[in-house]
C-alpha cells in the first residue's frame, strides 16, 4: 500500500461565448507520498490524496539440504500436506503474508536430525532451528529458505551383524514395589512360541541389588498360568523374560486367581 497526493491545475477554455476557467487534479503526475500507514508531508496548494492497496503476491517457501547431507539421510516435507512440490532434492510451496508453513525433517534410520539452517553452509549464526517440526509465518524479512542438517547417530542400530537366524532376546521390567512385603506365586506368559525363561527377582529396597542366585525361575512351555518356586516375600520386584520369540504379554501375581482377566 502506498499514498499518493494530487495537485490542482488550472487552464482557461474558449467554449465560444468568452473564457471559462477550469479546475483539474492533475492524476497524470501524481506524486508518492508515503508507504507506511501513517504518513507526514507538507502540501503547497490544494490536493487529493489517496491510499492505493494492492494484493500481494506469493512468496515462495523453499526446503533444500544442507552441503553434506542429502535425501539419503532423511526427508523433507512442508505442511499442510498437498501444498508443496518437488524439483529435485528440494521442496517448494507459494504462500501469502501471514500464512503459517511448517518445516517436516524425518532423519532416516541411522540418522539424526541437526537443525534448520538459513544457508546451505552450517554455521551457528545460521541455525534457525533444531526442531524435527518447525512452524514459521510467512511476513517481511522472515527467513523463507531453509535446508536440513542430518549427521550419522552413532549410537543408533541401524545394521545387525551376524547371521540371518533368530537370536535369543532378553527383556528384564523396572522394579516394581507393593505396599506391603510379597511373595509371587504364579505367573502366565503369552508368546507367539515356547519354550520361554521366565524369572522373577526380589529385593528389600528400592536401590538395594537383587540376588541372582535368589530368583524364582522357571520355563513356561505354553500360555496356562502355573506356579513359581517360593521365596522369602519382598516389596520390590523385578521380571526377566528370554524368548526367540515375541512376547505378547507377561503376569505374575501373589494367587493364581489374581491371573484371570
Amino acid at each position: 500500500a502506498k499514498w499518493t497526493a494530487t495537485y490542482f491545475y488550472e487552464f482557461n477554455e474558449d467554449l465560444g461565448g468568452g473564457e471559462t476557467l477550469y479546475y483539474h487534479y492533475d492524476t497524470a503526475n501524481a506524486q508518492d507520498v508515503g508507504t507506511e500507514p501513517t504518513a507526514t508531508f507538507a502540501v503547497t496548494d490544494h490536493c487529493r490524496v489517496m491510499a492505493l492497496y494492492t494484493m500481494p503476491g506469493p512468496k515462495r517457501i523453499t526446503l533444500g539440504y544442507a552441503t553434506g547431507s542429502d535425501a539419503t539421510m532423511g526427508g523433507i516435507e512442508i505442511e499442510p500436506i498437498g501444498k508443496y512440490y518437488h524439483a529435485g532434492v528440494t521442496v517448494y510451496c507459494d504462500l501469502l503474508d501471514a500464512s503459517d508453513f511448517t518445516a517436516v525433517a524425518k532423519p532416516a534410520n541411522g540418522y539424526k536430525f541437526d537443525g534448520w539452517y538459513s544457508s546451505a553452509t552450517p554455521s551457528s549464526g545460521a541455525l534457525v532451528s533444531v526442531a524435527a517440526q518447525y512452524t514459521q509465518t510467512i511476513e517481511t524479512g522472515s527467513v523463507n529458505t531453509l535446508y536440513a542438517k542430518f549427521s550419522q547417530d552413532t549410537e543408533a542400530v541401524y545394521e545387525w551383524e551376524g547371521e540371518s537366524v533368530t537370536k535369543m532376546a532378553v527383556w528384564r521390567s523396572k522394579r516394581y514395589v507393593g505396599t506391603k512385603p510379597m511373595n509371587m506365586t504364579s505367573a502366565r506368559v503369552y508368546s507367539d512360541g515356547y519354550p520361554v525363561s521366565m524369572s522373577v527377582y526380589s529385593a528389600s529396597s528400592p536401590d538395594h541389588p537383587v540376588l541372582e542366585g535368589s530368583a524364582a525361575s522357571i520355563d513356561v512351555l505354553d500360555q496356562d498360568a502355573r506356579r513359581l518356586p517360593m521365596r522369602r516375600p519382598e516389596k520390590y520386584v523385578e521380571i526377566e523374560v528370554r524368548s526367540m520369540e515375541t512376547v505378547a504379554e507377561v503376569a505374575v501375581s501373589t494367587a493364581m486367581e489374581g491371573l484371570v482377566q
